[in-house]
Parts: structure tokens; sequence; C-alpha cells
């Protein structure tokens, strides 16, 4: 039973955050204030008790204003859950930009060696094939495109690692020495 009720507190945790930022906080704000106003106007108070300080602040019943009320924490949870999950959700830059542009990328040059069946400067599709870079090209690529070349990857619904594993297998065991085959000689 404890630990359902830390669950509960941490998920009440995780939705205020969601919900409790920036403009919304205004928003509910502005929303209760006009709606105790208009309860108290309307259901508890006479007419006559209460002045109308706010005069367009509508006398609808409490029912409404709780209505409303829902629809904005919703709207809010719904709008805070997106934010907290589109970093998550579209982590790899083709994503990213599919959802930016309304089309999938074309593949930048320094990422073309490492692919089959592309065409320059056609967008992106599951039809790629990703081949097994060399050791040479893998070395004189930046961080950030061999990051960008491994999402490309796991897009395709491929295992990066495996093909990095299979181009570790064939580098020479002791680079010092160079490979334990050598070429073929003639006599």
């Amino acid at each position: 039973m404890r630990r359902y009720l830390l669950s509960l507190k941490a998920r009440f945790h995780i939705y205020l955050s969601v919900i409790w930022r920036g403009w919304w906080r205004l928003l509910i704000g502005i929303w209760g204030l006009f709606a105790i106003y208009s309860v108290l106007r309307t259901e508890v108070l006479s007419e006559a008790s209460i002045p109308p300080i706010i005069d367009f602040v509508p006398k609808w019943h409490w029912a409404i204003w709780t209505t409303i009320g829902l629809g904005i924490m919703l709207t809010a949870l719904f709008e805070g859950v997106y934010r907290l999950l589109f970093p998550i959700l579209y982590d790899n830059w083709i994503e990213r930009y599919r959802i930016q542009h309304g089309k999938y990328p074309p593949l930048p040059k320094y990422l073309q060696p490492l692919v089959n069946h592309y065409s320059d400067g056609e967008p992106i599709s599951k039809g790629i094939e990703p081949i097994t870079p060399s050791a040479q090209l893998w070395n004189k690529m930046q961080h950030s495109q061999k990051k960008e070349w491994e999402e490309l990857v796991r897009w395709l619904g491929k295992d990066p690692q495996d093909l990095i594993d299979h181009m570790k297998m064939m580098l020479p065991k002791d680079p010092q020495l160079g490979s334990r085959h050598k070429p073929f000689e003639q006599h």
C-alpha cells in the first residue's frame, strides 16, 4: 500500500510539473478568479449584496465553470506531455525534419558513402540499405556525423552496433603487424 501511495505522489508531482508551467498558471488563475466571482454572484449571495465589479464575467452555473476549467486543465496536460515527450519520441534528425517540413530529408553528402540504394537529392526512404563503414571513413567522421548515421540505421530498423562490430572484426588484430593473411605471391 505504501508503494502505491508513493507512486501516486510521484505521479501527482509529474502531473503538476506538466500542467503548472508558464502561461498556464496565469490562465488557470484568471479562470479561477472569474469562476469564484461568478459562482458567488449567482449561487451563494444575492445580486444586491455583491456589486457587479466585473460586468463582463458571465453569470454561468458552477457546472459550466467546472467544465471550462477541466477543458483548460486537459489542454494544459496534453500540451505539457507533448513538450516533454517530443524530444524523446522524435530523438532522431529524420523524424524531426519530417515533423518540421512535412517530408523526409535528403541524405547528407557525408552519409551517402555509408548506404546503398540512394540517389543524390532524393528524400530518405526505408529502401535505403546501410553498409558497414570502413574504419578509415569512420575515423574521419565527426562525432555528430556518427550519431546521425547511427540514428539513420536505427530508423531503418537495424542495429548500428552490429555494423560497427562488423567493421571492428575486419580490422587487423595487431595494428603493428597488420593482418596475418599476406597477399598471394606468384613465383
